[in-house]
């Protein structure tokens, strides 16, 4: 079994309490929207599935998902979305992949539409939770995310920033997808 899916189908579990952006609160915030489709790519157990009207969430490892699929081989067809959460799930890998995945978020998502993200930098994670559970080295690598960075891929993939800012060590991200740029 992979690391991250070691990781994740059998170590992970959320806490949504602990984030003062990207928590329970945005919940309300998406709401406000009134959003008629949210994606939630890498839901884990598909907990803002009640909270969140029209939520479809995606996860290659938890069979609470909608649908049991990655990120790169999910295939909504022609279907554009009006909010997509990557809230935790671009977070593993190389740049390469990094890249590819938040071009395929962003590629889901309607001109106007709102991505809401959540990421690890993983210069900042403590070492045991970057590779180690319970002392055991797990092999996950986190993709060393940063603001700036964040800012390079929305520039390049046509989405105005919003929001960028620290929630208890990751970065929260509220993007619009930008009408002239596309």
């Amino acid at each position: 079994m992979d690391a991250v899916k070691e990781y994740f189908s059998n170590h992970w579990k959320p806490d949504w309490n602990k984030f003062t952006h990207s928590g329970w609160q945005l919940v309300d915030k998406i709401n406000a929207l009134k959003p008629e489709s949210v994606l939630d790519l890498g839901c884990g157990f598909n907990d803002l599935k009640a909270k969140i009207p029209g939520l479809y969430g995606i996860d290659p490892y938890n069979d609470k998902a909608d649908e049991q699929v990655s990120i790169e081989n999910f295939d909504c067809g022609t279907k554009e979305w009006d909010v997509v959460l990557a809230l935790g799930s671009i977070n593993f890998g190389t740049e390469f992949k990094i890249r590819r995945q938040f071009k395929k978020a962003v590629s889901h998502l309607k001109t106007g539409g709102h991505f809401f993200g959540r990421f690890n930098p993983a210069s900042n994670l403590p070492v045991k939770d970057q590779h180690t559970i319970e002392g055991q080295a797990m092999g996950v690598d986190f993709f060393p995310w940063s603001e700036g960075y964040l800012r390079d891929l929305c520039y390049e993939y046509a989405l105005n920033p919003v929001q960028i800012e620290r929630d208890n060590k990751r970065i929260f991200f509220h993007g619009i997808k930008d009408y002239g740029r596309i």
